[in-house]
């Protein structure tokens, strides 16, 4: 039969064997928590990043200002074109749409998928409803998608929702993260428990009450032979005690360096946030509550005029302590009785010059607590050549619509007005005897004639400026292209006694060009300087080509009077003209083409030292 003594070690054992076991649960609840808290922290960032880029994404379009009433086609091609550019580049966008309350798509970066979306009206009926942002968070073993809904409004009235699809698949940081928090939370806790439970059953200082009962129990002979034996086991416990501290030591130096591992994983999580910001379009800042600079993107670099990586945070900070409108919009903003700034102000430059810009301020919130005040800077140069653009499609639309419908009314009184003049000028020649009188009316004829005959070209010029046509475009070497256009307009130089000079790059890179359309753009600039040099002596037109950033750059100079200052701004304008005898439509037809090309035509000038108009055409590298 067992004694009373080994019933009280079973209990023991049990008891010990039960603490284990609490011990262990409540350590994996502990595990369990932290990885929550991790995944939510990483959900937490990633949301965050989603939001930020649908307001840059909106911003960047700026669908407030579009005419949505009067919007052309090439415009609405140029903002979906711009769309599509803000998914590529490594972004993690996928998909931007603008869809309207009709459940149109306004916009889209993939046209191609706006006619399976409209066919899901649910999913429009499910958010349209709702007057804040919505999200859908879904994370897998890969990836991680995220879906934000946001109202546009414009004009006080609902223009639609903006959706964006944010895909995020390298999640080796996120993964890094958590494996690393959960090995060193764990590593801790069982370096914990070894020492709570080599405390609890091997020091003197704290004995188990069943063990204390039994010794009690124990026969005085026993007790001796225990205090006699106890001197010769002494050094052997310490040895083991020893050894013991020495595995503990080394258990908290693992721990230490999963710590550094871990610091590590946060820097890299940090620049994988960085990288993020680089598809916004706009300069970032994020400041705390003191105005101190917490984080910044690149395209604020690119913004503020100095492309350094050593020293760029103390330079951003030298700009913000040059311009004290910037302190004052922070201040507006971190007011609790301001929800956002907007502003169009001037940043000085380190450099001494200054760029017009949109300032955007509003704070950022850790739940109810206010942390720091973000700030967007826009250059407000490309909106206003967005404008211009937007302009220039608009008039063209009016143009196109304009020829359409008054096309044939004008040509048919033409075509009776000319055949009449023939019927005329044959019934004079028959009814009048008198030379002179008979020369002076055959001379009215004649005008008659060569004044409807010009009244054709202007039409026909007219057509091809408002006729949309689909080009076929290969790649060429410009200068191939270049040299055939000097063999064309040659002949005209010799007549003028204008002499032509040729500088062409070698080895420039192929143009994806329609070339009969950019060959009537370099005649139509040629000749353009020929009637700039005039009846000049030493007249002379260089033509030049180059590689420059990425592009290139075929340039038209002539050494003429140059442009007065004062026609400059319209010298692209639809029938503006300084010659008596054009039309004006020659350069209007010309930066058109250019600009379907994806290009760029501009001019520099200087009184009485000539023009040089420049074309940019973009190269298959860009």
């Amino acid at each position: 039969m067992a004694s009373p003594f080994q019933f009280r070690r079973v209990r023991q054992y049990f008891s010990i064997l039960v603490l284990i076991f609490v011990y262990i649960v409540t350590s994996g609840l502990m595990l369990f928590a932290l990885k929550t808290s991790v995944r939510n922290h990483f959900k937490d960032l990633w949301i965050e990043e989603a939001f930020q880029l649908t307001n840059q994404v909106e911003r960047a379009a700026n669908f407030e200002s579009l005419p949505m009433e009067n919007l052309g086609e090439e415009k609405r091609q140029e903002v979906q074109e711009l769309l599509r550019r803000l998914t590529l580049g490594g972004s993690v966008i996928e998909e931007i749409f603008l869809i309207g309350t009709n459940n149109q798509v306004l916009f889209s970066s993939k046209p191609s998928l706006q006619e399976s979306f409209e066919k899901r009206p649910y999913v429009q009926d499910k958010y349209l409803s709702k007057q804040k942002e919505l999200l859908f968070y879904n994370r897998t073993d890969s990836t991680v998608a995220i879906s934000v809904f946001k109202p546009v409004d414009y004009n006080t009235r609902r223009l639609g929702n903006l959706r964006l699809n944010v895909v995020i698949s390298d999640l080796r940081a996120a993964k890094s993260t958590e494996f690393s928090m959960l090995l060193g939370c764990g590593i801790f806790l069982l370096v914990v428990g070894i020492i709570f439970f080599y405390l609890a059953f091997n020091s003197r200082k704290i004995h188990l009450p069943g063990v204390e009962r039994a010794r009690e129990e124990e026969s005085p002979e026993k007790q001796e032979e225990g205090e006699e034996s106890a001197p010769s086991l002494l050094p052997e416990r310490l040895d083991k005690v020893d050894e013991e501290f020495g595995t503990l030591f080394m258990s908290l130096n693992k721990l230490y360096e999963n710590t550094d591992d871990l610091d590590r994983t946060f820097s890299d999580s940090e620049k994988k946030i960085h990288y993020m910001m680089r598809v916004l379009n706009q300069g970032f800042l994020l400041l705390d509550l003191d105005m101190n600079l917490i984080s910044f993107n690149e395209f604020l670099i690119d913004l503020l005029r100095f492309r350094t990586t050593s020293n760029a945070r103390v330079k951003v900070e030298e700009v913000l302590r040059k311009n004290p409108q910037l302190t004052e919009i922070f201040q507006r903003a971190k007011d609790p009785m301001t929800h956002e700034v907007k502003r169009n102000s001037t940043v000085n430059l380190l450099n001494g010059s200054k760029i017009p810009v949109d300032v955007f301020a509003h704070p950022v919130y850790n739940g109810r607590e206010m942390y720091g005040v973000v700030v967007y800077l826009k250059d407000t140069k490309v909106l206003k050549e967005l404008e211009h653009s937007l302009q220039r499609s608009m008039k063209y639309g009016v143009i196109s619509k304009l020829a359409s419908s008054i096309g044939h009314e004008i040509r048919n009184p033409l075509s009776s007005l000319a055949i009449h003049t023939e019927i005329v000028d044959s019934m004079v020649e028959r009814s009048i005897s008198d030379p002179n009188r008979l020369t002076k009316i055959k001379k009215s004829i004649s005008i008659l004639n060569s004044e409807v005959e010009r009244l054709n070209k202007l039409i026909d010029q007219f057509f091809k400026l408002a006729k949309t046509r689909e080009a076929t475009l290969s790649l060429e070497h410009i200068n191939d292209l270049m040299n055939e256009v000097v063999d064309l307009i040659y002949q005209q130089a010799l007549e003028k006694n204008i002499n032509i000079t040729k500088h062409f790059a070698p080895s420039l890179p192929m143009v994806k060009i329609s070339k009969d359309q950019l060959k009537q753009v370099l005649i139509n600039l040629v000749l353009n300087a020929y009637d700039a040099i005039g009846e000049r002596e030493g007249g002379e037109v260089a033509l030049q080509t180059e590689f420059r950033e990425g592009k290139v750059l075929v340039s038209v100079k002539d050494n003429g009077s140059g442009i007065p200052v004062d026609v400059q701004k319209n010298i692209f304008d639809l029938y503006f003209t300084t010659k008596t005898s054009g039309g004006g439509i020659g350069l209007a037809i010309s930066r058109k083409i250019v600009e379907a090309h994806e290009g760029r035509l501009y001019f520099e000038t200087k009184p009485r030292l000539g023009t040089t108009f420049i074309m940019e055409l973009p190269t298959l590298q860009n």
